[in-house]
């Protein structure tokens, strides 16, 4: 190890000490809870209307030639609730430009998922139950944390993974990889 890797080792620690010791939030949680600015904000039925078309934006992408694109587009305005945006109306940069603010949504959302690991001595096991994965965060939302279904689907999926990662920490879970501070860390040395 060299001595700039000793010392970048050492101003990660101390930047990892002053994130615990912040009398803030993480910021992609404040971002997830704030006020929303964004004109797209993807909820988890704008997740399963997506899903439910196959849109290439949720592969964090924009359609391509041969994927149906203005309809494409079109069931994205709708799931994101822009039934009045339509392609026909936009000239080609501005479909391009809300597309990438659409595909930026969803990162941001699914961003706020983190693997989490049970508590000591007890064993948690995943299974790939074939049912996908919005219907376990849905049933999560339902039976674990009380939500309607029409709350539910109406939560922002970013704030639908973080409630369910904070209620499973106070259940003893703890977080097997990034935390949200470890991730403002991150965020800020891009930056």
């Amino acid at each position: 190890m060299t001595p700039e890797d000793e010392q970048d080792l050492r101003d990660l620690q101390s930047e990892l000490v002053a994130a615990k010791s912040s009398p803030w939030q993480p910021r992609c949680v404040a971002r997830s809870f704030g006020s929303a600015t964004e004109s797209f904000v993807l909820t988890m039925q704008a997740w399963i209307d997506l899903d439910a078309c196959q849109s290439p934006f949720l592969l964090g992408r924009l359609p391509e030639e041969g994927e149906a694109i203005l309809l494409q587009f079109e069931a994205a305005f709708r799931a994101f609730g822009h039934p009045g945006t339509t392609p026909d109306a936009c000239d080609g940069d501005e479909l391009v430009l809300l597309g990438w603010k659409m595909v930026r949504a969803i990162v941001l959302a699914f961003a706020m998922s983190v693997k989490l690991e049970p508590p000591q001595g007890q064993k948690m096991e995943h299974h790939d139950n074939g049912l996908g994965e919005w219907i376990a965060i849905l049933a999560c939302l339902k039976s674990q944390l009380g939500f309607s279904m029409t709350e539910a689907l109406a939560l922002p999926v970013g704030q639908a993974f973080a409630l369910i990662a904070a209620h499973r920490c106070n259940e003893g879970c703890i977080v097997a990889g990034e935390t949200y501070e470890m991730r403002d860390i991150a965020e800020t040395e891009v930056a």
